[in-house]
């Protein structure tokens, strides 16, 4: 809408007819212009490794004047969580990278409204949106983006097999190579591809999802094994902090900013060395 009035006031009738007769293109058009338009700082972003990333988010401005950080540790505090155990587990992921030895982190809620979501959101904040994995729709193709990210963020994501199989997620939590199945109909693509990036993974859920994975991966005791095998190596991959106290709620409060600068704050000087 600004754009058009500008171009009313500004411009002459025949950029006018040409904005109005491209409308639906300019969004992407302006995207494109503005990525040109950074280029050099984006490039010199996407080279920064993840814990250099980290520092250099630290150094930024607070965008949200300490209310992202306020509402982040009363909510790990009222749920009984030790601050400097889950900024060291969130560290350590972020300097590692995905392997046999780090464990996939992750927030599990009992209702919704305990700031789990609040807490993990800031990595996109932190790495840029363009440089997170987020969840997988249903398709043929669900790890295809993943290549090249980051840090994949899993938010709200259900750990079963109905977007992944049981053996690709585990896999991709134990730092294995991941098939990465691509269309074939595109130029230049030829077969699938294996994915051994390092990204670290991180994810929100419902506590009842896990609940119900750590019941198929109990012990049957009748045969002294899981009653199910994938549930079992599945659930050994995982790191789970339970979230059960939903965080008081303020009328009228205003939204608050996931703040990169207070996320990596509060994540490296809470950190165990």
């Amino acid at each position: 809408m600004e754009l058009a009035v500008f171009a009313m006031q500004h411009c002459s009738l025949k950029v006018q007819q040409w904005l109005f007769k491209n409308r639906v293109r300019l969004p992407a058009l302006i995207d494109d212009i503005w990525q040109w338009e950074n280029m050099e700082e984006n490039l010199c972003a996407a080279r920064l490794g993840r814990m250099d990333t980290l520092r250099r988010a630290a150094q930024s401005p607070c965008v949200c004047n300490g209310a992202w950080a306020a509402k982040v540790v009363a909510s790990i505090i009222i749920n009984g969580i030790n601050v400097r155990h889950i900024c060291t587990d969130v560290c350590r992921s972020l300097a590692m990278g995905r392997g046999e030895t780090v464990p996939v982190l992750v927030l599990a809620g009992a209702r919704g409204g305990e700031g789990k979501s609040l807490f993990l959101k800031a990595l996109l904040s932190v790495y840029g949106h363009e440089h997170v994995f987020q969840p997988p729709e249903n398709s043929s193709f669900p790890l295809l983006d993943l290549p090249g990210k980051k840090v994949a963020f899993l938010d709200e994501w259900r750990f079963d097999d109905e977007t992944l199989s049981f053996k690709s997620q585990c896999l991709w939590y134990d730092g294995s190579a991941v098939p990465v199945a691509r269309p074939q109909n595109q130029a230049g693509v030829t077969g699938h591809a294996l994915y051994r990036g390092s990204a670290p993974l991180f994810a929100t859920t419902k506590l009842s999802d896990i609940q119900a994975l750590a019941a198929a991966a109990a012990d049957d005791p009748t045969t002294g094994r899981p009653k199910d095998a994938e549930a079992s190596m599945l659930l050994r991959r995982l790191k789970i902090y339970s979230f059960t106290q939903r965080l008081p709620s303020v009328p009228n409060e205003p939204k608050i900013a996931f703040c990169g600068h207070c996320f990596s704050t509060l994540v490296l000087t809470q950190a165990i060395p």
